[in-house]
């Protein structure tokens, strides 16, 4: 699993003036982001206009993102919203695209009322990019979805096994061991518990 550290801002998505994107602007962005010292972008999350863009324009952002970036920074794809399918067609896109991680928000609409109904969501998506890795975009103010996620993280790759909730606590206490990561919105944790800013 790669190891997520250092700058990697949430890029803003460029329009004209007209509301349609305006892909040319990505590569001097990106330019100045290398410039900069940034080591990777997350594209299309909050600040990069996800709920305001179609899945074509999501991709097409994208694609112009991994181009852009030509392997001088990470590049991780956010992939969520409220409808799962156009989460998975996201989701295979990215990969196809060779990024480095993929993230997803939960649904916002018809909220998961449990830590299952929230894995059951992101099952599908994280499946679709296996083996790249996949981070759960916890973002609360936002979505209205507050579940413990060091659980949520944990029951992703251990609910098949069918342990209790307080054997999933106990096994999440060990997975800063394991090298499993952590991040929210403005923050990244590496495994000596540093955090850097995004």
């Amino acid at each position: 699993m790669i190891k997520l550290s250092g700058l990697i801002p949430a890029v803003f998505t460029p329009f004209d003036k007209n509301g349609a994107v305006n892909l040319p602007q990505i590569r001097p962005y990106a330019d100045k982001l290398v410039t900069d010292g940034a080591d990777g972008v997350f594209v299309c999350g909050s600040t990069g206009e996800c709920t305001s863009m179609t899945v074509a324009e999501r991709k097409s952002v994208l694609e112009a993102w991994v181009k852009a970036a030509a392997g001088r920074m990470r590049v991780i794809a956010h992939v969520g919203g409220t409808c799962q399918a156009d989460c998975i067609e996201l989701a295979r896109h990215a990969a196809g695209q060779r990024v480095d991680a993929v993230g997803a928000i939960a649904p916002f609409y018809f909220k998961p009322a449990s830590v299952e109904e929230l894995v059951d969501f992101y099952k599908p998506i994280a499946a679709a990019i296996a083996p790249i890795p996949f981070y759960t975009y916890h973002m609360p103010s936002v979505t209205g979805v507050n579940l413990p996620m060091l659980i949520e993280m944990c029951s992703a790759q251990m609910m098949d096994e069918g342990l209790s909730i307080q054997e999933l606590m106990e096994k999440a206490a060990e997975a800063g061991k394991s090298g499993m990561q952590f991040f929210h919105a403005s923050q990244i944790a590496d495994d000596d518990e540093e955090e850097d800013d995004l």
